[in-house]
């Protein structure tokens, strides 16, 4: 379960990272001079809406930060899940908790039942 996650978690930062080198590469192809025919009426078509250099990489950047953050949000989210549908298979009784679980529970249901109220 918990291998699951992680290898989720992994394969979403090499996105992001796979995401960034190749914008990085498009970046350094179009600023160049020289092209084979092939491509140039691709290159042309992509020059005409290119960003600026450094307009392009702060937006990349902002977008890998959210994206990371989403990543490690849903991480946390999942993990949280996960124990929570583990706990009563752990434990039967809720008297069997540890305390400071327990008083953090009751303090957390408090808290909840005062701000919904």
């Amino acid at each position: 379960m918990l291998q699951q996650r992680i290898e989720q978690a992994k394969d979403n930062i090499s996105a992001v990272r796979a995401i960034i080198k190749t914008n990085e590469n498009l970046r350094l192809v179009l600023s160049k001079k020289k092209y084979t025919l092939e491509c140039r009426s691709i290159i042309d078509a992509l020059q005409k809406d290119i960003p600026k250099t450094q307009e392009w990489r702060i937006y990349d950047h902002c977008a890998a930060v959210t994206k990371l953050y989403a990543i490690y949000e849903n991480f946390v989210e999942d993990l949280i899940k996960d124990w929570l549908r583990l706990l009563p298979e752990l434990f039967l009784n809720y008297d069997d908790l540890d305390d400071r679980i327990r008083n953090t529970h009751q303090s957390g249901v408090g808290k909840t039942w005062s701000i919904n109220r």
